[in-house]
């Protein structure tokens, strides 16, 4: 098969989710002896104009992100190579990843005959609304016009797959009358992220403490993401626990009010804010901590960042929402706090840690097996292939 894929920009140095998703599936088309082609915005010079990225055939733009320009820039774009491309190739199906690029050549695909469909990852237009808020008209102006190119992306399409049942839910809310979704299996390599041989070489080259116990988040520091509800759950049970430090790993425009915060509570010395963590160091951040937190305010949709530190053999404490409640309630529905506040986290937290560090390494070994039995990106490519057969 020739598979055309599509996302509205990325880049290869700084990973999320939705790249991770279509690169590794993209790799196992190409394992089975398919054949890629991969349309992109392009953030940085970390992805070519014309090129190679492990067998997969890249077209880019320059997308910088800087509005509506960019914006028009990235349609043309779709457009004009998508009618190139389909001159000089027999593409067998399509898997479109972003609203843009949706929105840009859903119909495009549908008038030249080629199967496709819409990987809705998320609502982009209620992400913006809630990380910009629409308390001035420049803000509720930017609202709608993601609303509205989101919803002819998911309009476009006769055929709309999701991760989880929370992205199911959220779409039938923001776009009523699309079509159905069909759930995929969520993909996790597991050959990649896998426990640590020596826990405490791991923390020795990260440099952090050896003999602590280690509470670790990777989060954009924003607020849906509740690393303020975390800092506030761990000041609550710091004296309880003075063997625990928490790690922040990530970056964002709260830093300085989190940092903040922590100082209020008197935390300051055992909280650490890593910064950005390059990708090349996550399986092992992952497999030196002792447990991690998943602590979302709003807007969870899968979780992949859960999946991966399971898979290295680290235990998950999270908030009740969205796709932290699919993932963790089949492993251990005791992870999960009652509710979405610092005092609900908190209370898990100390009813997990009270447990002592011989069950943090049972937990661990008990998630690995868990997804290692559950996910895998062979398994997310076969869902989607098996749409097309």
């Amino acid at each position: 098969m020739h598979w055309l894929l599509a996302c509205d920009r990325t880049a290869i140095d700084s990973l999320g989710g939705m790249t991770v998703t279509l690169l590794e599936t993209a790799r196992q088309f190409i394992a089975a002896g398919d054949r890629v082609t991969w349309l992109t915005g392009s953030l940085n010079d970390s992805i070519p104009t014309e090129g190679l990225i492990d067998g997969i055939e890249v077209v880019s733009h320059p997308a910088p992100d800087i509005g509506f320009r960019d914006l028009v820039g990235l349609r043309t774009f779709f457009r004009s190579t998508l009618d190139r491309l389909i001159s000089g190739n027999d593409f067998d199906a399509a898997v479109i990843h972003q609203p843009i690029a949706g929105a840009a050549i859903g119909r495009q695909l549908k008038r030249a005959g080629i199967p496709a469909c819409y990987f809705f990852h998320s609502p982009w237009a209620r992400e913006y609304r809630i990380q910009a808020g629409f308390g001035d008209p420049v803000r509720r102006l930017g609202y709608h016009l993601r609303r509205r190119i989101e919803r002819k992306a998911v309009t476009s399409f006769e055929k709309v797959i999701v991760f989880s049942r929370t992205m199911t839910d959220l779409l039938d809310i923001d776009h009523p009358g699309a079509p159905k979704p069909v759930r995929v299996t969520p993909g996790i390599d597991l050959e990649r992220y896998h426990p640590p041989p020596d826990r405490l070489a791991s923390r020795n080259r990260l440099q952090w403490p050896g003999s602590d116990t280690l509470l670790l988040t990777l989060r954009r520091l924003v607020p849906r993401m509740g690393v303020d509800l975390l800092i506030e759950a761990f000041g609550a049970i710091s004296r309880e626990h003075p063997e625990v430090t928490l790690l922040i790993g990530g970056s964002g425009p709260l830093r300085e009010d989190l940092e903040s915060l922590a100082y209020q509570l008197g935390i300051a010395d055992r909280v650490r804010f890593l910064g950005y963590l390059p990708d090349e160091d996550l399986v092992e951040a992952y497999g030196a901590a002792d447990l991690f937190i998943t602590p979302t305010r709003e807007l969870e949709g899968l979780g992949l960042v859960t999946l991966e530190a399971m898979a290295c053999g680290t235990g998950v404490v999270a908030t009740p929402v969205g796709g932290n409640v699919e993932l963790l309630t089949p492993f251990d529905p005791d992870l999960l706090a009652p509710e979405t506040s610092a005092e609900g986290l908190a209370g898990t937290l100390h009813a997990v840690l009270s447990r002592g560090p011989g069950y943090l390494q049972e937990l661990g070994g008990r998630a690995r097996e868990h997804v290692a039995s559950r996910y895998g990106w062979e398994r997310t490519a076969t869902d989607i292939r098996a749409l097309f057969n």
